[in-house]
């Protein structure tokens, strides 16, 4: 009965979103990415299609398709459209000669459907209107994953189970998140959090509603990525701050604002850092100081865990580059062509069996060959290019979240999952002059002296 009553309420979203797909269902997309793999349906197709994001995603899809069939207002492919295209087509035919056939076509049917949304998203038109709605549903997820870890902690709640070392997960029937995916899927929330505690917004509320709302997603956030013990999803938050800031910095008249903004973020931290040491200190046998040392803040900074066996999986991997670096041993066959070689690598310490690379590049060097790498960079370079030409306002954050992303995937082998290619649909959408202009309020003009900057335009 729930799963008929999900997929009926599926449908009828999709319906209502034909003529406004970017603002109709693309935002709840985008709000249930961080969570929604792990909430299963029971629906013919098997792990992983079976899972709530996954149907939204199909639901998005169709929605675009009806919309261009029947309005017939596409948009030209742009170049990174097309090097995506030419990427994945390489990656499919890596599936025919691949030394495990049954992985490699299983990873190709996750691929498509991930491509596919991005092309789709590039191909229908979007104004700032749809953004801002995409945009309010990722700060609202990025909220939710906070809230919800407060509240754990609130209850007196485990964090997770024991797999997870008691690191931050989001648990459900059809299982856990990995506590590293999790962290890293909060990183586009936390930029646009951050941009909107600059530029405020006028859309849907009021500007200080906005910035409030852009406060609560960055210590939220911060928060939830912090407990997730995530080195990598640590260093990467802090990249991002700092690029959104710079970024934003380099907005006409939006100085003031950034250096307001970091005052309130840098000390809102603080303040609540010092509580908590104060509050622990005071009542060692408090609540507080029981969340303290549930909190797997040993793990951030433990230098003898080793990567959590990343050494050894490079180690690995560099001796598989020089067999399967020319053309490849087939999208998805990290793991399989691992344990051909681990045994013969010279590496002292075992760490498992199946193991994945902890590296997009690495992983799609070996899988994909020269061509499929060459051509990823070719893709992300084309990406680079997009957000370079785009206005500066609308990509302030995406460009943020596009460079820490990709720092976060230096240890993550993660380009077939949701929120890497999220991060792609808002570049789609971020790359081209919206008709009505961007929603950015003007901003308080900067005091150097007796001169003035200029305030933030309406384009």
């Amino acid at each position: 009965m729930t799963t008929a009553i999900i997929i009926l309420g599926a449908l009828l979203l999709t319906a209502f979103a034909i003529p406004r797909p970017g603002r109709r269902i693309l935002p709840v997309y985008a709000f249930i990415v961080p969570a929604g793999s792990i909430v299963e349906i029971e629906l013919p197709l098997g792990p992983p299609f079976n899972t709530l994001s996954s149907l939204l995603g199909a639901c998005v899809v169709i929605a675009i398709l009806v919309h261009l069939a029947a309005y017939r207002d596409g948009r030209v492919p742009t170049l990174p459209l097309a090097m995506w295209m030419v990427f994945l087509a390489w990656t499919m035919a890596t599936a025919l000669y691949a030394i495990n056939s049954a992985a490699a076509f299983e990873t190709v049917l996750v691929a498509i459907p991930l491509v596919a949304l991005a092309i789709m998203v590039g191909l229908t038109p979007t104004d700032d209107e749809d953004l801002d709605a995409v945009r309010l549903g990722l700060i609202v997820s990025g909220v939710a994953v906070g809230i919800y870890a407060v509240g754990l902690l609130a209850s007196g709640a485990s964090l997770t189970d024991v797999e997870a070392e008691g690191r931050l997960v989001i648990a459900s029937s059809g299982g856990v998140t990995d506590p590293n995916i999790l962290a890293a899927s909060l990183l586009l929330p936390f930029a646009l959090s951050l941009e909107r505690l600059i530029l405020g917004g006028t859309r849907y509320m009021r500007p200080r509603a906005w910035r409030a709302l852009g406060l609560a997603g960055v210590l939220l956030t911060v928060f939830a990525i912090t407990i997730t013990g995530s080195r990598g999803g640590l260093v990467s938050v802090a990249l991002a701050m700092v690029l959104v800031l710079w970024f934003a910095r380099r907005i006409p008249g939006a100085r003031h604002m950034v250096r307001r903004a970091a005052i309130t973020v840098l000390g809102s931290i603080g303040a609540v850092l010092g509580l908590v040491v104060i509050a622990a200190q005071v009542a060692p046998g408090s609540r507080v100081a029981e969340v303290i040392h549930v909190l797997p803040l040993g793990r951030i900074s433990d230098t003898e865990a080793g990567g959590s066996g990343r050494i050894e999986i490079w180690t690995t991997g560099a001796q598989l580059c020089r067999e399967y670096c020319a053309t490849g041993s087939g999208i998805g066959t990290f793991p399989t062509a691992f344990n051909q070689v681990f045994a013969f690598s010279g590496v002292g310490q075992s760490v498992g069996a199946d193991r994945p690379a902890h590296s997009i590049f690495l992983e799609l060097a070996v899988e994909l060959g020269f061509p499929g790498f060459t051509l990823l960079i070719l893709a992300l370079l084309a990406e680079g290019r997009a957000l370079a030409l785009a206005e500066l306002r609308r990509t302030a954050a995406v460009k943020a979240a596009f460079i820490s992303v990709l720092a976060a995937n230096l240890f993550l082998s993660t380009i077939w999952f949701k929120y890497f290619w999220l991060v792609v649909v808002l570049i789609r959408m971020v790359e081209h002059p919206s008709p009505a202009g961007p929603d950015v309020p003007a901003a308080p003009p900067d005091r150097v002296g007796t001169r003035r900057a200029p305030p933030l335009a309406r384009a």
